[in-house]
Order: structure tokens, then sequence, then C-alpha cells
């Protein structure tokens, strides 16, 4: 029989002031790019208006999703997943509809981590925790999967976070980096400064210190492998746009 995860009042979990501090400057970021959604609009994603002013990049998260959902899918198997900064919720969502599937999803992000047990608490196989994934919260829980979707650019350090991912993972377990830039060594500089131009000109130049720029290079230690390369040259002939790597790190 399936355990049942359920929410309690321990999944909430006071964090350091930094991430406090991270956290309202990212909200106040995020609701100046329209990216706060109602609670009508998260049930429905990845799928949104198509006059929303990110429709097209719905579009490609929810390519994205398919495409890591179909990948995982195992029938007849259990399979424990994390996801690591999961935002609204949404994805983790999706993952949960994966038969078999015991989906836990974490953020530092207090005001979404509240939509998302809002809007997709009732399913027993899925809890949102308000954390980090260094608070301890997790203990010595193990996972088959591990997820960072849109997440890594903002660990300053990645090897620091992926190994503490490894120490969650189970042996033969895979880690996912999917919908984040990475980038060669020499494109890093003119990344950083056109981050710190947009900040800036968002009205939020402080951001741009907890947004990190990643070179292939800083995971080249990770037995890693690129399940989608948006540079290699099959990719670019037959025209294929998505613009992120799926990168898979195995235990």
């Amino acid at each position: 029989m399936k355990q049942e995860l359920t929410i309690k009042e321990c999944d909430v979990v006071t964090l350091p002031s930094p991430t406090k501090a991270f956290d309202e400057l990212f909200l106040a970021v995020r609701e100046k790019e329209n990216r706060l959604y109602s609670d009508r609009q998260v049930k429905q994603l990845p799928f949104i208006e198509p006059l929303h002013p990110h429709f097209a990049e719905w579009v490609e998260r929810k390519n994205s999703a398919e495409k890591l959902i179909a990948y995982l899918a195992k029938p007849g198997k259990v399979i424990r997943i994390l996801e690591i900064g999961c935002g609204n919720g949404w994805l983790a969502n999706r993952l949960a509809k994966i038969p078999g599937s015991e989906v836990t999803a974490i953020d530092v992000n207090s005001l979404e981590v509240e939509q998302a047990r809002r809007v997709f608490g009732s399913s027993a196989n899925l809890r949102f925790l308000n954390a980090d994934l260094a608070d301890g919260l997790l203990n010595n829980e193990q996972f088959d999967v591990i997820i960072f979707a849109a997440a890594i650019q903002y660990f300053e350090n990645p090897d620091a976070i992926l190994r503490l991912a490894l120490d969650h993972l189970k042996t033969g377990g895979s880690i996912h980096l999917i919908d984040s830039f990475f980038y060669h060594q020499k494109e890093v500089e003119n990344a950083r400064r056109r981050t710190e131009k947009y900040y800036a000109d968002a009205g939020f130049p402080e951001m741009s210190q907890y947004y990190f720029h990643h070179p292939l290079d800083r995971i080249k230690r990770f037995n890693y492998k690129i399940l989608y390369d948006p540079n290699s040259v099959t990719n670019r002939l037959i025209g294929r746009k998505h613009p992120f790597p799926w990168i898979l790190i195995r235990h």
C-alpha cells in the first residue's frame, strides 16, 4: 500500500534572515514581471491564456515537463520524487499524476508554497514544505528522483547544492536539471552583465546578487549526461527552439 504523504504543522519552518530577504525581493520581482498567478491560473498551469505575457514561456515549460514525465513514468513501480524550488507547485502537481509517485516539493518562497498547498493540497501523494534543503527538515529521507526546474540559477554554489541533493538520492537514482541555462565559460560574463542591466532597469538591482550564471564546467565532477542540448548541430538543423538543456546526474 502506498504511504500517504500528509502536510503537518511541523512542515513550516522559520527561515534565516538572508533567506527572508531573498524571499521578499524575489516576490517583488515576480509581481513586477507578472509571474504571480491567481489560484485559478496555477491550477491550470502549464496551460495559460494565449494573451498572457508569458504564454510562449509556458509552452516551453509544458514541453519540458511532458518529456520529463514520460521519461520518469515506469508502470508498476513506486517512485519517490523531490522537487527543489517548486514555486507555486504546478510541476509537482503534474509529477504527482505519475502512477505510483510520491512527491515532496520544497521552496523558501513562503507565499507560493502556501498557494501550492491551497491549490493542490488535496492530493494524498503530494506534500509541500516551506524549507531549504539545508534546513534538515527532510532528515535522512531518500528519493529516486530529484528535480531542479528553473531553480539551479538561484543557488550560488551548484557543487554544494548538488552534493547535498546526492545525500538524499537513492543509489541508482537521478537528478534532473531542466528549464535553466548553463553557459560556456566565455559566455558567463556577458550573461551576468545582461542580468545586472535587466534587474537595474526593472528597479531591483540587488536581485542580480541572487541570480547566478553557471558554466557547464561547474558540474563536470558529477556523473552527468546531457539528455537534450539546444546547441547541438542536430537540434539547430531541425529548428528545435527549446532554449534550455536537460541535464541528468546519476548517483
